[in-house]
């Protein structure tokens, strides 16, 4: 959307800013038809309405190829197959839960990560990712119709993806066993790994902790369910792929529980904030306090608990994300965007001008209980 503003003569409104002819207001935004618009008629008025449609299929599965093609994610054969896999997928899920491109880019993020971190073969941790990004988001009864749709029997040799992805199938709807869920870790044949989905934990944990990582995983801290497995297979998928997630849930499920046990598990620190309507941004950000210096008063930067945890490479929790004011969640925004794909992982601190360098090891987690449960 546009907007363009007549620049009067400063002359005539002496106590108002005279506006360049270049000047404009651009403004990208998004709509949900079932929501309620998040600005005044009157407003909306006012600007120039430029809408843009969403991307066809013969686009995406462009998008496909061309993102998997990059850093040989993917030999040409497993980019054909997940061309197909992924318009099928798409097919499917259309047009109750529609994929858009950010689902792709965020997929396709995934795989580069989390190949580099598991050295998993292609198609695994193509299934992997859709399951975790895609599928959960289903409740069962859903999720268990896709599955079947995407395995039906009489349609599978016209499915150009089917001699590829088929050996790793299972993984869409496989489950943990009575064992896995008694044992979810185990350190075997010099590797500590999560026994369900059999993931290689490496990446995330060095080989210096294994010895003690086996007792504590024993411990009678975590609830032995296979809910609770999942949840840890969740957030480990979610830091090899090198995602931030926000974990959707009822209240009660384990979504604050799994984070605050694997970062004691795995030795890395954890900052737990709980946000209110309260909460400011120089809290967690950072703030310019008086100090006495002689016969002197000066102003020093203080990091905020955010800050001073990006610069300490440690997890960082955010509770109750959705009742955060707009200046936090503005600065969040920020965070968050320059963590994303392809971006530098800077983070400006713009009040103390200072330029703050993301470590691979942050991951930012967000619990989120669902409106209407929560009733915000």
């Amino acid at each position: 959307m546009t907007a363009g503003f007549r620049a009067e003569p400063v002359h005539s409104f002496p106590d108002r800013i005279g506006l360049v002819d270049p000047f404009r207001i651009l403004a990208p935004t998004h709509i949900d038809p079932q929501a309620s618009l998040p600005f005044s008629p009157a407003l909306r008025s006012r600007f120039t309405e430029i809408w843009i449609p969403n991307y066809s299929n013969e686009e995406l599965d462009l998008l496909v190829r061309q993102e998997l093609s990059i850093e040989s994610v993917a030999d040409a054969a497993d980019v054909m197959a997940a061309t197909a896999f992924l318009r099928q997928v798409r097919q499917i899920l259309e047009p109750q839960f529609p994929l858009s491109s950010r689902d792709l880019a965020n997929l396709w993020h995934f795989l580069r990560k989390f190949r580099r971190a598991t050295k998993a073969p292609f198609g695994a941790s193509l299934i992997l990712g859709v399951r975790f990004l895609f599928l959960d988001r289903l409740d069962a009864s859903t999720r268990s119709f896709v599955i079947s749709r995407l395995n039906e029997p009489d349609a599978r040799e016209s499915k150009a993806y089917w001699s590829i992805l088929s050996p790793s199938f299972e993984l869409l709807h496989l489950m943990p066993t009575p064992e896995q869920i008694l044992r979810p870790f185990s350190v075997a044949a010099g590797a500590f790994k999560l026994n369900f989905l059999d993931l290689p934990l490496d990446a995330l944990v060095p080989c210096s902790s294994w010895d003690r990582l086996s007792e504590i995983a024993s411990t009678g801290d975590l609830q032995p369910t296979p809910t609770a497995v999942l949840n840890i297979a969740r957030v480990i998928i979610s830091c090899l792929g090198g995602l931030h997630p926000l974990f959707e849930g009822a209240p009660g499920l384990g979504k604050t529980f799994t984070v605050s046990y694997l970062s004691k598990l795995f030795g890395i620190p954890l900052l737990r904030i709980n946000l209110s309507g309260d909460t400011t941004k120089e809290q967690l950000f950072g703030r310019f306090e008086p100090r006495i210096q002689g016969s002197f008063r000066t102003f020093e930067w203080v990091d905020g608990s955010v800050s001073s945890a990006l610069k300490l490479g440690k997890w960082i929790l955010i509770d109750e994300i959705n009742v955060a004011p707009p200046e936090v969640m503005e600065e969040l925004t920020l965070l968050l965007s320059q963590c994303a794909p392809g971006k530098s992982r800077t983070f400006p601190v713009r009040r103390s001008q200072e330029t703050t360098q993301v470590p691979a090891s942050t991951v930012l987690f967000s619990p989120l209980t669902p409106h209407p449960i929560d009733g915000r």
